[in-house]
């Protein structure tokens, strides 16, 4: 059974990989509008950015919930 304390360990876990992914496709965004790449690539770095903002917003509201019960 996994414990509260190693849920939350598991979710602060996953908010961060979240935020890892967040940055690397705002990086990826910036260096491909510079580099004036094709709408495309920008549009699916867009994605990513809301797809790990929504993650991170989900994420958070679990260890809100989480802490609400122990």
């Amino acid at each position: 059974m996994v414990t509260p304390e190693q849920r939350r360990t598991l979710i602060e876990r996953q908010i961060a990989e979240w935020e890892e992914v967040a940055f690397t496709a705002e990086v990826a965004h910036r260096v491909h509008t510079r580099l004036k790449s094709g709408d495309a690539a920008l549009e699916k770095f867009a994605s990513d950015m809301v797809k790990a903002e929504y993650a991170i917003d989900e994420l958070r509201t679990m260890l809100k919930e989480l802490e609400n019960v122990a």
